[in-house]
C-alpha cells in the first residue's frame, strides 16, 4: 500500500467527444491506479451523446474528478483548458477511449521522484487495441533511455517511429515551458506538441513495467477531424512548426532525412500538384534533401528506385483518375 505522505500529484488531463460506449472503461482504469495522489481533469468538447452525463456521475462519486464543459472547439483547445484547471505536479494526457495499466503512473512517478530533476519525461510502452487488450506489447526501436529529448526526436523521425501521447509522463514545469497545444492544429497536433516539450527535455526514462493501450477503429475528440482541407493545412503546418522547433537546436543529417520523410508523408497524402503538395516539396528541397516513401512496400521500393516518388506519386493520380472514369463509364 502505498504511503500517501507527501506524494506529489499527478493530473491526468482527458480530452473528451462522444466517448459514451468508452468513457466508463478509461475513468475506472485511471481511479483504479496504485498511485493514489491523482486528480482526473476532464473537459467535454461538446459531447452530442451521454458523455458528460457520465463524466458528471464520477465527478459526484469520486472527488479526484473534476469536469468542465465548452462548445465544441477540438482537442487542443479541451487540452490546454484541463492543463489551465490542474493542479498536479505530474502532466498525462490522456484521450477518453484508451486504457493504462493500474501501475503506469506509479511506475514512472518513482523514476522521475529518483531522478529529481523537473525537466525529465518519463516514457513506457504502448500498444494497439480495439476491444481486447493486448497480452504483450510489441519491441519497438525507440524503447530506451535517451541523454536528451532531443536524441528521441532524433531516432523517432529517422526510424519512423514515435510514442504516443499518453506514454509521458512529465512535470508541470515542462509543460509550462513548453507552451499550449497548437488549436490551429487538427492533424499532427501531438508530434508538434510534444517536439515543444522534447525540445525542452533534460533527458528521457524508459519504464518497462508501465503499459499504455491505445484503441483504434473509432472516431475519437483528436481524430475525427471534419473538412479534408483543414486536414491538409493542418499536416504541413504542424512539420513546418517541428522544423522551426528542432532544426536550430539540432541540425544533423539525421534529422534533415527525418523531416524529409515527414514531409513526405505530406506529399503521399496530398492532391498531386496541389498547394499542399508543392510546399511540402519546397521544404524539402530547403533541407538539402530527396523527396521519398516513408514506408514503401517491396514493389513500390523497386517503382520508386526507377522513376523516382514525384513521378510514382503522379502516376498513382493517373491511375486513380482512370480508375475512376472506368467506373464512371460502367
Amino acid at each position: 500500500m502505498e504511503d500517501s505522505k507527501a506524494k506529489k500529484k499527478v493530473s491526468v488531463l482527458i480530452p473528451c467527444y462522444n466517448a459514451e460506449k468508452w468513457l466508463r472503461e478509461t475513468l475506472d482504469c485511471c481511479l483504479r491506479q496504485t498511485y493514489k495522489n491523482i486528480e482526473v481533469v476532464l473537459v467535454d468538447d461538446g459531447s452530442t451523446d451521454g458523455s458528460l452525463a457520465i463524466a458528471r456521475e464520477y465527478e459526484q462519486c469520486d472527488p479526484r474528478v473534476h469536469v468542465y464543459s465548452q462548445p465544441n472547439s477540438g482537442g487542443c483547445r479541451a487540452r490546454n483548458l484541463a492543463f489551465e484547471k490542474s493542479t498536479g505536479d505530474y502532466i498525462m494526457y490522456l484521450d477518453a477511449d484508451d486504457l493504462m495499466s493500474d501501475n503506469k503512473i506509479e511506475v514512472q512517478v518513482k523514476r522521475l521522484e529518483e531522478e529529481g530533476d523537473p525537466k525529465a519525461v518519463a516514457v513506457c510502452p504502448w500498444e494497439t487495441f480495439t476491444d481486447t487488450l493486448p497480452s504483450k506489447h510489441t519491441e519497438r526501436f525507440l524503447y530506451k533511455d535517451y541523454p536528451t529529448g532531443l536524441d528521441l526526436i532524433e531516432e523517432a523521425w529517422y526510424n519512423n517511429e514515435w510514442f504516443v501521447v499518453s506514454c509521458y509522463l512529465t512535470t508541470c514545469q515542462l509543460i509550462a515551458e513548453a507552451g499550449p497545444w497548437d488549436e490551429r492544429l487538427t492533424k499532427v497536433q501531438d508530434g508538434e506538441f510534444f517536439c515543444r516539450v522534447l525540445s525542452k527535455a533534460s533527458h528521457v526514462m524508459y519504464c518497462p513495467s508501465a503499459m499504455f493501450c491505445y484503441r483504434i477503429g473509432y472516431a475519437s475528440v483528436s481524430r475525427g477531424n471534419k473538412f479534408v482541407e483543414n486536414k491538409l493545412n493542418s499536416a504541413l503546418l504542424g512539420r513546418i512548426l517541428c522544423k522551426q522547433t528542432v532544426l536550430p537546436l539540432r541540425d544533423t543529417p539525421c534529422v534533415r532525412r527525418g523531416l524529409a520523410r515527414n514531409f513526405s508523408i505530406v506529399l503521399l497524402t496530398s492532391p498531386y500538384g496541389s498547394r499542399w503538395y508543392l510546399e511540402a516539396k519546397k521544404q524539402i528541397e530547403q533541407l538539402g534533401e530527396r523527396p521519398h516513401h516513408p514506408s514503401p512496400s517491396p514493389v513500390v521500393a523497386i517503382v520508386e528506385k526507377i522513376i523516382g516518388f514525384d513521378r510514382l506519386l503522379h502516376l498513382k493520380m493517373l491511375l486513380g483518375k482512370w480508375k475512376h472514369s472506368r467506373y464512371c463509364c460502367l
